[in-house]
């Protein structure tokens, strides 16, 4: 799973996004929803979070998350994303 936050510098648009790929790297689906105005860290967290529930739904139980905030992977890692 692929996913990424984004917002605009000039108004209140943010979105998020994100995709699943299989083993041989085949597009298997995707989503981008516009949220609420968040901090960056805030935002991608959300995507990620958005992208593990429809993984869930969908039954895909063994994921392998990219993503490119490194403080957002080290805390999830390291347990402290729930405090």
């Amino acid at each position: 799973m692929n996913s990424d936050g984004a917002m605009s510098m000039t108004d209140d648009n943010t979105s998020i996004g994100g995709l699943f790929r299989d083993v041989d790297g085949h597009w298997l689906c995707g989503y981008s929803l516009k949220v609420s105005k968040e901090t960056v860290f805030c935002i991608e967290a959300r995507a990620i979070l958005e992208g593990l529930r429809i993984a869930w739904e969908k039954g895909y139980r063994h994921l392998e998350i990219e993503h490119d905030n490194a403080l957002l992977v080290e805390s999830v890692l390291s347990g402290s994303a729930a405090s």
